[in-house]
């Protein structure tokens, strides 16, 4: 769910009633198949093109993906770009389709933009004491290594078994 203010990333000039629309009705036949069609009006904060309709925000590429796909399969499915770049605001009607998160998610590590280890927010290890775990590997407990990095003892385990983190 979208929180913080949906108008943070406003292009320089306001679109006028029902161009926004407009602009997507006009480009749901969009010709280019490769290049991204990026949506020229008001962004949210986090890029991907905003639009209002009857008082409520929608995302403009969902709005894209229900004209040119008709609506998602269940509530859950989210409109995925096959090219990555909804952040910058893409919207071709060919790099739109109706995707399940996980999909979704499957496809941003397909894309290589699923931050992962150290990159991660939720990173509690630095590669360095990843190192060192896999170093000491089976000479100490799980359990032990989690108390001595401050993490859970299933998490020492995928490390351990090179599950998570980079293996370089």
């Amino acid at each position: 769910m979208y929180h913080g203010d949906p108008l943070a990333g406003r292009t320089k000039k306001p679109a006028k009633k029902g161009e926004p629309l407009q602009w997507l009705l006009d480009h749901v036949a969009h010709a280019d198949k490769d290049e991204c069609l990026t949506w020229p009006f008001s962004r949210f904060q986090n890029g991907y093109g905003l639009i209002v309709k009857d008082g409520a925000s929608y995302g403009a590429h969902r709005y894209m993906c229900e004209l040119v796909n008709g609506e998602p399969p269940t509530p859950e499915h989210v409109a995925a770009h096959s090219c990555n770049k909804g952040r910058e605001g893409c919207v071709n009607p060919h790099h739109l389709r109706w995707a399940t998160s996980q999909e979704n998610t499957l496809d941003r590590f397909d894309h290589g933009t699923m931050p992962t280890g150290s990159a991660s927010h939720f990173a509690k290890l630095t590669p360095e004491q990843v190192g060192e775990i896999r170093k000491i590997g089976r000479s100490r407990t799980q359990r032990d290594l989690a108390k001595i990095y401050g993490v859970c003892k299933s998490t020492i385990g995928y490390i351990v078994r090179g599950e998570n983190w980079a293996t370089s």
